[in-house]
């Protein structure tokens, strides 16, 4: 965390801004499905990622995202998500993205249960 502390005061001593992850509608994820360059990653607890996620992500643990669990392009999309709209675990997993040098970094809010109650294909883990 201490590092976390260095660089944010870095960014604000030179007047750099880091980069916001954007929120992006169920549809504006649909239509990067299986895009080269775009990356999804499923910030819910494990077991939840088993029953169901979206096709192709790979599931993160929240809060100890590392670059070995992202691309190397850091100019690759990448789209994290988690339970719903209340949950906070794919904010925590972007903004560590963001932290480690990705620049586009989103967020689809509505989460794995927005995407199955809108009838999305899913994936289950065997």
């Amino acid at each position: 965390m201490e590092t976390l502390r260095v660089i944010a005061l870095a960014l604000a001593l030179t007047g750099c801004k880091p980069v916001e992850p954007q929120k992006l509608s169920l549809d504006e994820v649909a239509v990067r499905l299986g895009k080269p360059g775009v990356f999804l990653y499923d910030a819910n607890p494990q077991e939840m990622y088993t029953v169901g996620h979206l096709p192709g992500a790979k599931w993160v643990e929240f809060d100890h995202v590392t670059a070995a669990d992202l691309p190397d392009d850091h100019d690759a999309s990448l789209i994290f998500y988690c339970a719903n709209e209340w949950c906070t675990a794919s904010s925590t997993s972007a903004k560590l993205a963001v932290e480690l040098g990705y620049k586009r970094v989103y967020l689809m809010p509505r989460g794995i249960i927005g995407w199955k109650k809108a009838g999305k294909p899913f994936e289950v883990t065997p």
